[in-house]
């Protein structure tokens, strides 16, 4: 994203939201989606940005930094499964392997377990991947809304 202020304007604003978030300041848009608390933590020119949400949809974290780019700055960011989220898929597959494993040895077959986890594992990995794509709009328009950002720049992968 690109927007006209400055890099230190555009960190102090999202620090200062991030701390003032109560449920008067929520957007209609991200309260009407379940989101119920947005955690902003600022440090140099970096930022995350960690939205709850009400529900069992995976959480994420997203990755910023804030960079001075012609008469303004560049917010780039990216995200990562929150570590509840991940600690959750971990002990959800754990439990469900070790019910199937159980089940099929005793009745004498191997492969239910394996295309049972396999399956699972698959549907976490799309679980994660939809909820990303809504996500990704929404930690959009917070930054879009806090920076005065204009456009939306894909950050090259790194």
């Amino acid at each position: 994203m690109l927007t006209p202020l400055p890099p230190a304007e555009v960190l102090a604003r999202l620090a200062a939201y991030g701390q003032e978030w109560r449920e008067s300041k929520i957007p209609p848009t991200l309260r009407s989606a379940g989101i119920h608390t947005c955690k902003i933590a600022v440090e140099n020119e970096r930022f995350r940005l960690h939205l709850n949400r009400v529900g069992r949809d995976p959480s994420f974290v997203w990755i910023g930094k804030v960079a001075a780019s012609g008469q303004g700055s560049r917010i780039d960011a990216s995200w990562e499964v929150a570590r509840e989220s991940r600690i959750y898929n971990l002990a959800l597959l754990g439990f469900l392997g070790i019910a199937w494993a159980w089940i099929s040895f005793r009745a004498g077959a191997w492969w239910p377990p394996i295309i049972g986890l396999a399956f699972m594992s698959g549907a976490i990995a799309f679980s994660t991947a939809s909820a990303s794509r809504r996500q990704r709009g929404f930690c959009a328009a917070i930054l879009t809304h806090v920076a005065d950002a204009k456009t939306c720049i894909r950050a090259p992968a790194a």
